[in-house]
């Protein structure tokens, strides 16, 4: 199995979304094109694949050229009825309706864009996003003169075979030994109290340890 289909589907499993698609900048047509893609088994999505392998985007069209453009994460409750999003009669043959998109950066320059999918209705979640986006930035960490392919392999090999939540837990230990941090966590923001959040997984001093809930005031999350 490839790198890049790998990551896609730990995180599309472990956020419990159906499809998962990577797209990469060519700087010399200044397009992104599609690259690789995840599905659900539960899916047929096989028509709205091959179709994003036959497109591609510029800046500012579509979902992911409008988070290319934008440098931005974006989400659709239902790309079947927004406007923006393109292919809307395509996806609602394959039964797809939530959307969001993530840039992948290297620096302050996307070089890709992380698209997921769902068959339901979802109403924007600003605390998945901005986990995302931090994902996307951490993936784009590895890029820098390399191509997006070859950063997510090194991290694959980091992860092995985990998906879900393990897939996190190896993601985040993954990158904390890679850049060399003692501690590193990825957290949500508590539905009933938005001034505090509880972590998803914490990496600490080369181990995994027990989730807790902290305060977000004077924080790097706040």
């Amino acid at each position: 199995e490839e790198a890049a289909p790998k990551i896609l589907r730990g995180m599309g499993e472990g956020l419990n979304w159906d499809l998962g698609e990577l797209w990469i900048v060519d700087p010399t047509l200044n397009v992104l094109r599609y690259t690789a893609s995840w599905a659900s088994p539960l899916i047929r999505c096989s028509g709205f694949e091959h179709d994003s392998q036959e497109v591609t985007f510029a800046p500012g069209k579509g979902l992911v050229g409008r988070v290319w453009g934008l440098k931005e994460a974006i989400w659709m409750a239902n790309v079947q009825e927004d406007e923006q999003f393109y292919r809307g009669t395509i996806a609602a043959q394959a039964g797809l309706k939530a959307a969001f998109g993530v840039p992948i950066l290297s620096g302050d320059t996307v070089v890709g864009v992380m698209s997921f999918f769902n068959r339901k209705r979802r109403r924007p979640d600003a605390d998945l996003l901005k986990m995302m986006t931090t994902l996307g930035s951490q993936v784009g960490l590895f890029i820098k003169r390399q191509q997006v392919e070859s950063a997510l392999q090194s991290v694959a090999q980091g992860v092995s075979a985990a998906t879900g939540d393990e897939f996190f837990q190896s993601l985040v230990k993954y990158l904390a030994d890679a850049l060399d941090m003692e501690y590193a966590l990825v957290s949500k923001r508590l539905e009933h109290d938005p001034d505090l959040a509880s972590t998803v997984v914490v990496f600490s001093q080369g181990r995994i340890i027990d989730n807790f809930a902290y305060e977000l005031i004077n924080t790097p999350c706040q």
